[in-house]
């Protein structure tokens, strides 16, 4: 019998295809332990054990997927972009990447910015800061892409925005004024991995750094990554 939703335990990270596999389920011990509980609580000690035993045997059907940087049309060019975030000092670093319909490197750069009040906030200074790059270097973007959620509608309308970081939409309305046809794209984490890595960078040196081709050997791998095949779950 196929287990109910309630039943499902948290997979390992599996495979999308127009396949459907089954993958082993791991045990969420907290979810076991409540379902296996007359009264719904929590459960511990030996309990759990076999909680945690009876959920391990069961199975989950998944579909999986396979990401990877997707290269923009011919003529084109594809912003990357991502922030780093420390919620204890609020330091914020940048990591941008800039790639033509080739895949070849057009600039990249990690940037240690101002101090931001949440995630939501830095993910949009990254917004701002890899368009105002690519400005100042006569770079027209036909799309700037990150994978934050919530920024999304943020971004795509400004004017309609009651968050706090409601400033840096409009500077990134501004901009986006200059290029009227460069999108922003939420994508997935995996296709976004070289801003991620510059910007982790950007944060144990603090030093600002803009590189234009030839690019160093680091990133060039890291881009060799970024556009090979991921597999992720698809929920």
């Amino acid at each position: 019998m196929r287990p109910t939703n309630g039943q499902l335990g948290r997979p390992h990270a599996v495979v999308t295809s127009p396949t459907v596999h089954r993958v082993r389920a791991v045990p969420d011990l907290k979810l076991a332990a409540t379902n296996c509980s007359p009264e719904g609580g929590d459960l511990s000690g030996d309990a759990r054990e076999i909680a945690a035993e009876e959920w391990t045997g069961r199975w989950r059907i998944a579909r999986k997927e396979c990401v990877s940087w997707q290269k923009p049309c011919d003529g084109r060019l594809k912003f990357n972009v991502d922030a780093s975030f420390d919620p204890n000092s609020d330091e914020t670093t940048v990591g941008i990447v800039g790639r033509d319909h080739r895949g070849l490197i057009s600039i990249a750069a990690n940037l240690a910015i101002d101090k931001c009040r949440d995630v939501e906030e830095a993910e949009a200074c990254a917004i701002r800061e890899g368009f105002k790059l690519s400005l100042d270097h006569n770079l027209m973007p036909s799309s700037i892409e990150f994978d934050c959620a919530n920024v999304v509608t943020a971004t795509n309308k400004p004017s309609a925005c009651a968050s706090r970081s409601w400033g840096v939409y409009k500077d990134i309305e501004h901009l986006r004024a200059i290029v009227s046809d460069c999108e922003f794209i939420k994508t997935n984490r995996m296709c976004n991995s070289v801003a991620h890595q510059l910007a982790r960078i950007a944060k144990s040196d603090r030093i600002n750094k803009v590189w234009m081709p030839p690019v160093p050997l680091f990133i060039s791998d890291l881009c060799v990554k970024d556009s090979g095949m991921n597999w992720v779950i698809n929920e």
